[in-house]
C-alpha cells in the first residue's frame, strides 16, 4: 500500500493547455507506477506512469478510450539515478505532434512505439482530481501507486511550458533543478518541495503547495518518516534490485532502503548498493530488525563479485574478495575472503551498526550503537567495493546512507552538513552521496 497525494480540482484555467513538471527516481518495474494523474471520473483521465517494462507512458482516456498517447522506446531502469520528467500538452496547436511533449533530463523524447495524438483543441479530462504518484483509476490508488521518490513537483495549469523553465545543465553538465523556476500556476497550479510531515492539506502538510496558491494536497499511506535526504541536487545510495545475486531474493521496501531476506530456503540472500567504493572515507549505518537469524552479515561486496550457484555469498569464500561483520549462533566474527575470526559483540534485534570504510587507507572498523569495535581490518585488498548485506529466512537490513529507513532519535550528519545519522559520524567520514562523491571520489 502505497503512499500518494490528492486534491479536488478547482475549475481549471485551461482543460487544453498544461505543463506537469517532476524529479522522480523510481525503485522497481513491475505493474503501472505512476507519477502522477488527473481524472473527471474512471473513464476520463490523463496519466504518466513507467510501465512494467520501464518505459514511460503519457496517455489521455476520453469516454473509455485512449485518445492520446506517448510510450516511448527508450526504458528508464537505472534505480540509483533521478530523472526530470516534463509533460506538457497543448491541444491548441495545429501541428498534431506538438499536442503532447514528453522530456526526459532536459531532452524531448521522440522515439516511440506508440503515437496517438489528441484532436485538435481537445479538452483533457482534468476537472475532477489531482494524484500524483497514483492511478487515475479510484480502485487503484492503493495498488498503483509510485515505488520510488519525488522532489519538485510543479503543476501549470494553462501553460505549455519547456524543460528549461525547470532545470539547467550545471559547470560538471549534469541537469540539475532550478530552485525557484519563474512559472504561471494558474488556478490549480501548485509547487510541491515534499519538506513538511502532516497528512492533511494544509501548509505544514507532506502536500503543502509552495506556490503561492494554497493548492495544498493531502496525503495518504503517509506513515512515518516520510521525507528523505535523497533528492535531484543530491542524489544517496541505496540498495539495488537490479542485481541478481544468489539462489535466494531479497524483497525491497522503503525506497529500496529496507532488505527482507524472506524464503526459508536452504540459503541465505545477498543485496548489494547502488553507489561502488575505491576511494574516500564512508560512513553508513544499518538497523537489524525482524529476526536475527544464524549466518546474518554485512560489509563490502567486491564489486566485480559473480554468483556462481545458489551457496555463493559475498564474502562466504575464498575466491570472493568479501569483507563481513558476520553474527552466527555460535558468536560473531569478521571475515576475510571466506575466512573469519572472532571479533566485536552478538548484536540484538533494532541494534544500530556503524560502517567506517576508509578507501584511501584499506580499513574498516565497525560500531554497535555508536560503540567502536575496534579496527577490524587493515591492509585490506584496494580494489572497488559495494555495501553490502546477507540474511536469512525473515532477517530485516535497514540501511541508512543518510538518507535514513528508520526514524532517527538523535540526528547527526557529517562535516559537509549532508545525511542525517542516528549516531556521530567519525571524523574525517562521509555520508555515501553525489555531493560528498564528486568531492572525494568514490
Amino acid at each position: 500500500m502505497g503512499t500518494y497525494l490528492q486534491r479536488a480540482n478547482s475549475s481549471p484555467s485551461s482543460q487544453k493547455k498544461f505543463t506537469v513538471s517532476t524529479w522522480v527516481k523510481v525503485c522497481r518495474e513491475g505493474g503501472d507506477k505512476y507519477m502522477w494523474s488527473m481524472r473527471t471520473d474512471d473513464s476520463n483521465w490523463i496519466g504518466c506512469r513507467f510501465a512494467v517494462n520501464g518505459c514511460i507512458i503519457l496517455q489521455v482516456y476520453t469516454s473509455g478510450s485512449t485518445t492520446g498517447q506517448l510510450q516511448t522506446n527508450a526504458f528508464f531502469r537505472d534505480f540509483s539515478a533521478w530523472y526530470h520528467v516534463v509533460v506538457a500538452v497543448d491541444t491548441t496547436q495545429s501541428t498534431a505532434g506538438d499536442r503532447l511533449k514528453l522530456y526526459v533530463n532536459g531532452s524531448q523524447e521522440t522515439s516511440f512505439s506508440t503515437t496517438t495524438n489528441p484532436s485538435l483543441n481537445a479538452d483533457i479530462p482534468i476537472t475532477s482530481n489531482f494524484q500524483v504518484a497514483t492511478s487515475p483509476y479510484s480502485s487503484q490508488y492503493n495498488s498503483n501507486s509510485l515505488d520510488g521518490y519525488l522532489a519538485q513537483f510543479i503543476y501549470a495549469d494553462n501553460q505549455a511550458y519547456s524543460p528549461s523553465t525547470f532545470g539547467s545543465t550545471n559547470a560538471n553538465g549534469i541537469w540539475t533543478p532550478n530552485s525557484q523556476p519563474s512559472v504561471t500556476y494558474g488556478n490549480n497550479g501548485f509547487k510541491l518541495d515534499f519538506i513538511g510531515t502532516g497528512a492533511s492539506a494544509d501548509a505544514s502538510g507532506f502536500g503543502a503547495d509552495s506556490s503561492g496558491n494554497n493548492n495544498h494536497l493531502a496525503s495518504s499511506n503517509l506513515g512515518t518518516n516520510p521525507s528523505t535526504s535523497d533528492n535531484c541536487i543530491n542524489n544517496f545510495a541505496t540498495m539495488n534490485p537490479n542485481i541478481a545475486t544468489q539462489g535466494q531474493t531479497p524483497t525491497y521496501s522503503k525506497g529500496n532502503t529496507i532488505v527482507t531476506s524472506t524464503s526459508n530456503g536452504s540459503y541465505g540472500a545477498s543485496a548489494l548498493s547502488t553507489f561502488a567504493i575505491d576511494s574516500g572515507k564512508w560512513y553508513w549505518e544499518t538497523k537489524i530488525t525482524g529476526d536475527r537469524n544464524n549466518g546474518i552479515a554485512i560489509g563490502l561486496a567486491d564489486a566485480e563479485w559473480a554468483v556462481g550457484s545458489a551457496t555463493d555469498s559475498w564474502f562466504g569464500a575464498s575466491n570472493k574478495n568479501g569483507y563481513a561483520f558476520q553474527f552466527t549462533n555460535g558468536g560473531q566474527k569478521k571475515v576475510d575472503n571466506g575466512t573469519g575470526t572472532s571479533y566485536g559483540t552478538q548484536i540484538q534485534v533494532n541494534d544500530i551498526l556503524g560502517t567506517a570504510y576508509d578507501a584511501d587507507n584499506n580499513t574498516i572498523t565497525w560500531y554497535i550503537n555508536g560503540s567502536s569495535q575496534g579496527q577490524a581490518f587493515s591492509s585490506m585488498r584496494d580494489i572497488t567495493f559495494v555495501p553490502a548485506s546477507y540474511g536469512y529466512y525473515n532477517t530485516q537490513w535497514e540501511f541508512n546512507f543518510g538518507n535514513p529507513a528508520f526514524t532517527i532519535a538523535s540526528g547527526n550528519s557529517d562535516a559537509n552538513g549532508y545525511g542525517n545519522f542516528e549516531y556521530a559520524v567519525p571524523s574525517g567520514y562521509y555520508a555515501l552521496c553525489s555531493k560528498n562523491l564528486g568531492a572525494y571520489g568514490g
